[in-house]
Parts: structure tokens; sequence; C-alpha cells
């Protein structure tokens, strides 16, 4: 008989663990050794998945050890390292001189790097993920997100505080993000263990149209590592640039994600618009560099928009994709249909000139000067849709839809008068589209079994 939780079975233990709330595995680790035990993997995979690490002895020690650890080691997902390094001219060689903090940690980090102690440690690392069997994704980080002055935003590797203590980061050094990757890649190569891809994380100011541009070397390296020659994808690795505009927190993030092993496209938080005046990241060169290029050169199989703005712009990249695309995710997407026969067009896009055989909804509207159409509405959840004759059912519908509201609202006439949500003011609920397919019994238990398997959320930022 039980008599307290301490005396649970292992089996017990472990459910309760999965059930916690992951800030407070911490404090069951410390009920007993057999809580411990338990809870401290499910502690790991909550919390260091995706840890963060500076240059610096100190903090690539730490890198060493986690990675070392028995049961955190395997946890371990990513390597990420902030790309910034003091300014040279603080390094004080002279012993006889009074030197500051910021002269003593800039010798430390420079000697540290000269030395190619960083690559040392790093391979170690690498050594112990392969141990565990992890392929790692390599990643460089700015840990000073600046956009305006008063306006900063401080990424803390491990051991951030301890090299750098009080000292102006921002003001005494300087961001290396292609260096940072280099230094990456190299231990790799050292450790003979290869990533699963890299990733770069770098700031995005929302007036500025460039971002990878903008970090010297970076442009060419991430070419050098994912297009060849002919302009196709180069390796199977995963690629990520990741835009951060504001703190911290995944609405001001923005992706562009190859998943080159299973041909995947993921952009979140993305414009593909010809309007250039966008809250978010236009997909062009400027900004995402050379993955701009290999989002129109490669042949992907699925192709997910997720929290997206887009107009007929879009048209382009999926028709680039036309042979290969079979797998479309559109999940809180904005259309901006300037003209009456946009929405139209897009679903024809989508009908006649790609070969789908799943497409999934998750809110979904058309938006222009007069009115906003909705459709998959939030509160509806998500929509999936499988099998060649569904797809096609479903955008046929859409389309005889779509005319019929454009011509019920007259969307495109500036003398209707309507609501802030451009509806009737009869309907409170506002026109929407609701799909029902005449074979659903026959489709639903094939969804119920392959949506289980689809990546259908948004993404998520471990361990910031």
């Amino acid at each position: 008989m039980v008599v307290s939780v301490s005396s649970c079975p292992t089996e017990i233990i472990q459910m309760i663990a999965v059930a916690a709330d992951p800030t407070d595995l911490a404090n069951l680790r410390l009920v007993s050794k057999q809580w411990c035990a338990v809870s401290s993997r499910l502690f790991g995979l909550a919390n260091l998945r995706n840890p963060r690490f500076i240059i610096s002895p100190y903090s690539l020690q730490g890198l060493v050890d986690l990675t070392a650890h028995p049961i955190f080691g395997p946890c371990v997902e990513s390597v990420n390292v902030g790309s910034y390094r003091l300014k040279k001219h603080l390094v004080n060689t002279q012993p006889h001189l009074d030197i500051n903090h910021a002269n003593a940690a800039a010798l430390k980090q420079f000697r540290f790097e000269q030395t190619a102690s960083h690559l040392t440690l790093l391979a170690q690392a690498f050594a112990n993920l392969r141990d565990h069997g992890v392929m790692p994704m390599l990643g460089a980080f700015e840990d000073i997100v600046h956009l305006a002055p008063n306006n900063e935003v401080v990424r803390r590797g491990y051991g951030y505080d301890e090299l750098y203590g009080p000292i102006d980061v921002l003001k005494c050094g300087n961001t290396q993000v292609a260096q940072t990757l280099v230094s990456l890649i190299e231990a790799s190569l050292n450790s003979d263990h290869a990533p699963s891809g890299v990733s770069v994380d770098v700031k995005w100011d929302p007036n500025d149209r460039e971002a990878v541009s903008l970090h010297s070397g970076l442009y060419s390296l991430l070419y050098n590592l994912s297009i060849r020659n002919c302009g196709c994808l180069k390796s199977p690795k995963d690629l990520t640039v990741t835009l951060t505009s504001g703190k911290d927190k995944i609405r001001n993030k923005h992706h562009l994600e190859i998943r080159n092993k299973n041909s995947h496209l993921r952009l979140i938080r993305v414009s593909i618009e010809g309007y250039e005046d966008s809250i978010f990241p236009q997909l062009e060169p400027g900004i995402f560099g050379p993955l701009f290029d290999a989002c129109y050169h490669g042949q992907f199989h699925q192709i997910t928009l997720s929290d997206c703005e887009i107009d007929r712009s879009v048209f382009g990249l999926l028709k680039t994709h036309a042979r290969s695309l079979r797998h479309l995710t559109l999940h809180q997407i904005v259309f901006h249909d300037y003209e009456p026969d946009d929405a139209v067009d897009l679903f024809l896009v989508l009908r006649d000139d790609l070969a789908l055989y799943t497409i999934d909804f998750e809110r979904f509207a058309f938006s222009n000067k007069h009115s906003a159409l909705e459709m998959f509405r939030e509160d509806h959840g998500y929509q999936p849709f499988f099998g060649c004759g569904q797809v096609v059912a479903l955008l046929s519908g859409l389309i005889r839809w779509v005319h019929i509201q454009n011509t019920k609202l007259r969307r495109f006439e500036d003398d209707e008068v309507h609501d802030h949500n451009g509806h009737d003011d009869g309907n409170e609920d506002g026109e929407h589209y609701d799909y029902e397919y005449e074979g659903e019994d026959e489709w639903e238990d094939e969804g119920a079994n392959g949506d289980a398997d689809r990546d259908h959320h948004d993404y998520e930022q471990s361990n910031d």
C-alpha cells in the first residue's frame, strides 16, 4: 500500500513528472533519488535542448561538462554560440599598466580564440554528443539585439556575466556571426562528427530591408554551405535563418527553415508580398541571404506557411515546386487581394497548377482596403483535407464561395458601407466558409491516423 508520494512505483512517478509543469521539474528532482532519476531527463528535455554559450573558457567548459553528462548530454539538440567579441583595441598586453575589467576580459577572450582553445573545447563537446548518438544543429546567435537607442535585448549565454560582468558589450564589442559559425563547423570536422544542420539568429529592424547581408562574410558562408553552382540545394542538412525583431519572444521571431532530410520548407511570420511596408520581413535576398534562392531552386515535397502575410507574389513560389509539392499547410494566413480576381486566382493555382495530396487550413483571411473575408476561423480549429479528390473538391467549392461573397459584400466597391470587419450588419458572426465533403466518413479515419505525424505547430523557441 502506497502511504506517501515518495514511495510511489516508478511508473507512477514518471506519469506525475510528465504531467508536471516544466518549471516544477527542478523541485521534483529534490524529492528523492528515485524522483531525481525519473525527473532529470524530463528536466533536460524541457530546459537543455537548445542551450546558449559564448566564446570564453568558462562558458565552453560548461558545454563540455553538459554534453558529458549521462542524462543531460543526450537531451542537447543544438549548440548555439554568441557572436559578439570584445574589440581588439581593448586588449592590453602591457602588464605594468593598470587595466580595467574590459581590457582583462578582452585579453582573456582574445587569447582563448587566438590559441584555438575554443576549437578544442567545442570539438570535445561534439565528441561527447557523438558518443550519445546525437547529431546537433550548429547555431550562431547575436548576443545583443539592438534596434534603436535604449531598445536593446541582451540574450545571455552561459558564462555571459562571468566574462563580461558590467561591461556594455554593445559599445565594447562587435558581432561576428560568420566567424562564430566557421568555428563551430571547424570544431565539428575536428571531432569527426557531422551536424544535422546549421542555423543563424540575427536581429532584424523593421525599418531596414537587410539582415543577413549586413553581416560580413555571412552571405557567402551560407551560400557555400547550401547552394550548388546550378542553384539547387547542396546537402541534406537542415538550414535555418531566424530574424529577431525585439524581445526574445516567439512573436518577435521570423523563420525561414529548410528541412532537407524530408524536403520541407517552413516560413513563419514572413511576408511574401510585392508591397514593401509589411510588419514582417520580406522574402528577399538582402534579408534571408542565399536561403531565398534555395526557396526557389529546391524541389520541396512539403511547404508550411504559418502566420504569414501574402499576396499574388506567393504564386511564383508555389508554381516553382509544382512537380514536387504534395503537402501544403496554411496556418493563420492573411492574403491581401488588391484585385477582384486575386482570391479566386489563388485557389485556381492550388487546384490547377499543383498536384496536392493534402492541404491543411487553420484561420485564413482575405483582406483589402474595403473589407475582410475570413474562412476556416480560429474557433474551427485545424482543418486537414486528404486525397487529391477531396483537395480538388474543396478548392472548387472555395472558388465558387469567394465569387459569391465578393458579389454579395461588394468587396471591391467604394460606395458600399460595411462594419469594421467588412461584414453585413445583420450577420454578427461574419462571413466564413464551412466545408463539408460528401465522403467525410471515408476519409475521417485516414485523417485521424495521418494527422498525428504532421508538423503543423508553430515554431518553439526553447531555453530562451
